[in-house]
Parts: structure tokens; sequence; C-alpha cells
């Protein structure tokens, strides 16, 4: 297992904590349109005995945004200091859309802080390099109002609201760019395959741009993951569909038995 002292010095992730500190985490992982505040109708709905961990990745939010160049691992790494920082190991990690891929990626890369994945609307690999290198370009360059439609076009199943046009409108140019640089580069078939945790792969059915089938395709290298499909539901499922979504992570964690006290522990209660 990888320990904190193994990885390099990252920027502490600024994260919403929310419940008890002892309690069994879910950490909720945001898409590169938007930032942590995506998950709040999801996270309300959360059963009270979870530590629901909320980051805002580097970047977005209040979380730093590092100069130069960024890579996946640099990303994951942030995630994994902060999680330590925090005391959270086991955690259900539950990410969406390049979140998705975030999620895989700890899992392969520091498999202690990780006990089980909710995928939802993403894959092992994302369109083509091109694609990515393209949009990180056209994003970078558009002003406020604009970027926000730019990264909500075909992203929701019913019309943004003026809190989600906010959000995506706050999202920094510079880290679209560093962050869709990233995710070009980045190419996860080989070790989310060889996965081996409980993993639920949720998707809306009308997502256009992580359609069912490419989240089928993904989900059924993995030993033992289910898909969920969620109907009337785009990409940004935390929007479109919070109650669903919220109810597809609770059920998992019953499944899983993520919510029974660890004997094991030093603090069992």
């Amino acid at each position: 297992d990888v320990c904190s002292s193994d990885l390099p010095d990252s920027p502490s992730l600024h994260v919403e904590d929310l419940h008890s500190d002892n309690a069994p985490a879910v950490v909720l992982i945001h898409d590169f349109r938007l930032d942590r505040r995506v998950w709040s109708d999801v996270a309300k709905r959360l059963p009270p005995q979870v530590r629901c961990v909320i980051p805002d990745l580097r970047g977005y939010g209040h979380s730093p945004a590092p100069d130069g160049q960024w890579s996946m691992r640099d990303v994951v790494y942030d995630l994994a200091n902060t999680l330590f920082s925090l005391n959270i190991r086991d955690a259900v990690v539950v990410g969406s859309g390049t979140g998705g891929m975030i999620a895989q990626a700890l899992a392969a890369e520091v498999p202690q802080t990780v006990r089980a994945l909710v995928l939802i609307g993403t894959g092992a690999k994302l369109e083509t390099e091109d694609r990515w290198l393209h949009r990180a370009q056209v994003l970078s360059g558009l002003p406020d109002t604009a970027r926000a439609r730019q990264l909500l076009d075909a992203a929701t199943y019913r019309a943004p609201d003026p809190h989600l046009c906010e959000i995506a409108a706050s999202t920094r140019p510079d880290t679209l760019r560093r962050m869709c640089e990233a995710v070009a580069h980045t190419d996860l078939r080989r070790s989310t395959d060889a996965l081996r945790l409980p993993t639920l792969g949720l998707v809306g059915r009308n997502d256009r741009i992580t359609p069912p089938d490419l989240m089928r395709e993904m989900i059924d290298g993995i030993p033992g993951a289910s898909l969920e499909l969620l109907p009337r539901c785009g990409h940004i499922t935390a929007y479109d569909a919070p109650e669903a979504t919220a109810d597809a992570i609770n059920g998992f964690l019953d499944r899983t038995g993520h919510l029974l006290p660890d004997f094991d522990s030093k603090d069992p209660s």
C-alpha cells in the first residue's frame, strides 16, 4: 500500500466534511465542468451515519491551482493526500464524469483509500486526445457566460437553472485547460480492468456524453460490477436526478455493508 510519505507534496484541497468524523466515509468527486456544489442535493439525501466528504479538485471552487501542466496523477495525489490528512481509509468513492476517472485512478494508485466505487457517467478512456486538447483551447478562450453554455450543452436532461449556470461560469479558464489536457493523456483501461472491488455504475438513460453502452463496456470489465440506468436523466445525474442518484448510492451502501460497525477499528462506536 502507498503511504502518505510516499506521495509527493501537493496542495490540500478544500472540502466539505459533513457528519461524524468516526463514521464510514463517502467521497463525492465532481466532473471537470463544475465544483463540489453540484453534489449539494445528493449529499443531503445520504444517511446521517456516513461521513460525507466533498472536495473541490485542484483549481476549482476554493482549492488552490498549482502552476504548470497537470497530469491525472497530480490530481489523484492531491485527493489521496487530502484523504490521508482527514484520516480517511476504505471510503466508498463516488465520481461523476471525469471525477469517475479520478475515482478509478485513486483505486488503482492508492487502494487503501477506496473500499468500493460508484462510477457515474464516465469511462476508463474518454474520447480522443485531439478532442480534449481542442476542448481545452476553446473553453479557455470563452467569456464566462459562453463558457458555461458550452460546458452544459448536452450535459443535462432538463434546462440548466441559474445556480448550475453560475457554478459552470465560475470554473476558471486555466483550470479547465489544464484539466482537459490531463484527461487527454489519460487511459485507465488496463488498471480499471484489474480492479477487484465492489463497483456500481450509474448512467442517465438520456446521457449523450457518456451513453449507457459506453458505460456498460467499462462496467462489464470489472468482475461483479453492476450498472443502473436512471430515467429522464442526462450526464449530470446529481442535477437532473439527485433523489434517484442518492437512492442508488444508498442502496449500494446497504448492499456492501458500508454502514455496519467495524468492530476491528480503534473506535467501534
